[in-house]
């Protein structure tokens, strides 16, 4: 799945074992269908292009079946050798080269309060970095705030979670201050100062995008987020499938990406559960297809690849079929 195609964080938990499911795979237990938090017209997850003529599903003749094998299996990535690895931080709504980022690698994917130190690398004028990785683990990196007069070059911190180490270059996003007034409002949403947002990239054990998934947070305390009934509190949202958020959506599109707007930052620190729930085929009731923890920080963006070999660690999610 091109990076690129993302523009809204790999440790990636892609597991309904997060609370213990007994098998693997897509016939790993399904949870109870239990209810109206999910839409009930809610598709089969599938990749393909998004119709012409209805937006809010796939078109026929490009839809197929994802690959869920991985779903639950909880098994490490094979490793390689660990070298340099090139970087590139961009803009990301207008992919431009990000110059004079400190950035900060959680090798071990858990993200902590630090700052930038004297031995972060500092992104160059074409953005680029090197940070040296195993080939094909994963990584979670901060790029840390940049402050400018002009808010299309100011950037609050930018946390990327599970980043996979399998590409020639790898690409960290920033979000400007524009853009992040500018992603909810697209959505009809009103953004909050001093709340967070979430953004996630939904994809199948082949790292393809999906359509037909439905985000879900919960506090640290398993407590599930609810959607408030105005537009200037906590909602999920769906992009169209051509990277521009869709007001009226309710589950991923052909692009794969939910986010969330006005999440309320934690006093403690504390992360939240982001979950992603789908049918894996016809007539089933959604399950837990993806599980990460993520600290979410005010007036910022956490980014997560809700794709990718499922890690044998990770977060225990609450991953509960009912309503919050």
């Amino acid at each position: 799945m091109s990076k690129y195609l993302l523009s809204v964080v790999l440790l990636a938990v892609l597991s309904v074992a997060c609370t213990g499911a007994p098998t693997t795979g897509p016939d790993a237990a399904a949870q109870p269908d239990a209810g109206p938090w999910y839409p009930s017209d809610l598709p089969t997850l599938a990749r393909g292009a998004t119709s012409t003529t209805d937006p809010m599903h796939l078109d026929p003749t490009s839809a197929m079946s994802g690959d869920w094998s991985c779903v639950g299996a909880r098994e490490p990535p094979v490793l390689g050798a660990p070298g340099p690895v090139r970087w590139q931080a961009i803009d990301f709504q207008t992919h431009a080269p990000i110059a004079g980022a400190c950035v900060h690698l959680f090798a071990d994917g858990v993200v902590t309060d630090v700052g930038c130190a004297a031995s972060d690398p500092v992104t160059s004028a074409s953005g680029d970095f090197v940070i040296s990785m195993p080939s094909g683990g994963f990584a979670t990196v901060e790029m840390f705030a940049i402050d400018d007069p002009d808010a299309a070059r100011r950037y609050g911190p930018t946390l990327i979670y599970d980043e996979l180490n399998r590409a020639p270059t790898q690409i960290v996003y920033g979000v400007s201050a524009s853009t992040l007034q500018l992603i909810p409002a697209l959505g009809g949403h009103v953004r909050v100062d001093g709340t967070g947002l979430i953004g996630i990239s939904v994809a199948d054990c082949m790292l393809q995008p999906v359509f037909g998934a439905v985000m879900r947070i919960a506090d640290a305390d398993g407590h599930y987020l609810v959607d408030g009934t105005t537009s200037d509190v906590f909602a999920v949202g769906y992009f169209n499938g051509s990277m521009r958020p869709y007001g009226a959506g309710r589950w991923t599109q052909a692009d794969g990406i939910a986010y969330a707007v006005n999440v309320p930052v934690p006093a403690d620190g504390r992360p939240y559960f982001v979950e992603a729930w789908g049918r894996v085929r016809d007539g089933a009731p959604p399950q837990l297809i993806y599980c990460d923890a993520m600290r979410v920080q005010p007036d910022a963006m956490t980014i997560g690849w809700g794709s990718g070999p499922p890690l044998a660690v990770g977060p225990a999610c609450p991953g509960r079929a009912t309503s919050p």
